[in-house]
């Protein structure tokens, strides 16, 4: 498989949001059948695309790759029939193959970004997306007329609203920027999404009309308490790019902290209209 259609399977990978390995030959001493360089991606299912030895190598590189995906760690395995003087740091495996011979794998987990689906087509909605993307966020736009060059960092693109709810896996948040264009519509496509977090940009004044809009029109009152608006932690935010600090600081926290050190945080609001 060339190096190409490893790239691909890991387009893919990234695409449906999976976990996997990126298993690398990084030394070999013959005779072994891979080389130097040779590469496989793995998931929890074994070997999935690429090479890194034979079955001598498989039992190795497929039992170390689940572990890696369950801890998140990398690590660097030996397959080898001379273990005795194994330097520290490197887990050692019995070569089985009659021939013999020497591989060292690097064994490094990628695992899934948090998805975020930026509604709108708004300056902040343009700010957040460029700035999710840096600190790790695997960014989709749903922005109906909308234009795509204005966000080069979203990992994809939706035409229609209603293809926010077909999202495999869901989403961890979604944040509707849409400021007055279609705000209930994008809290809708939030809601059916099925994320843990949806947050609005707007007064608090328009979110709690925004609130009753989607009451009347018989949504979940649990969901509808649930939508956090204004969103954001309060930093006195008035430009779009402050703005879209704020909430990026928003879901970094609910990221990285507990539920209870959230709250011990206090709650934010941004300062929109």
């Amino acid at each position: 498989m060339s190096m190409h259609d490893i790239e691909k399977v890991i387009d893919k990978k990234s695409r449906e949001g999976s976990a996997y390995v990126i298993a690398t030959v990084v030394r070999t001493e013959a005779p072994t059948s891979a080389k130097a360089g040779d590469r496989a991606i793995v998931d929890e299912t074994g070997i999935v695309a690429g090479w890194v030895g034979g079955g001598c190598a498989l039992p190795a590189v497929t039992r170390n790759a689940a572990e890696a995906i369950r801890d998140g760690r990398t690590r660097l395995i030996r397959i080898s029939r001379d273990l005795d003087s194994l330097e520290s740091g490197i887990m050692g495996y019995p070569m089985t193959c009659q021939s013999g011979g020497t591989l060292d794998i690097f064994i490094e987990p990628v695992m899934p970004k948090d998805r975020l689906v930026v509604v709108g087509k708004t300056a902040i909605a343009r700010a957040l997306c460029g700035l999710a993307a840096r600190v790790g966020f695997d960014v989709i736009v749903a922005a109906p007329g909308g234009r795509r060059e204005d966000f080069v960092d979203a990992r994809d693109w939706l035409d229609d609203l209603d293809d926010v709810a077909g999202l495999k896996p869901a989403p961890a948040a979604v944040v509707v920027a849409t400021q007055g264009s279609g705000d209930a519509r994008g809290l809708e496509a939030a809601l059916s999404s099925g994320a843990g977090y949806v947050g609005l940009i707007a007064s608090p004044k328009k979110s709690a009309r925004l609130k009753e809009t989607l009451s009347k029109r018989g949504h979940d009152a649990a969901a509808i308490d649930a939508i956090d608006a204004p969103a954001g932690v309060y930093i006195g935010a008035v430009t779009p790019e402050e703005v879209a600090v704020s909430i990026l600081a928003e879901l970094v926290q609910r990221r990285r902290l507990s539920n209870d050190e959230q709250r011990a945080a206090g709650d934010g609001e941004s300062r929109v209209s």
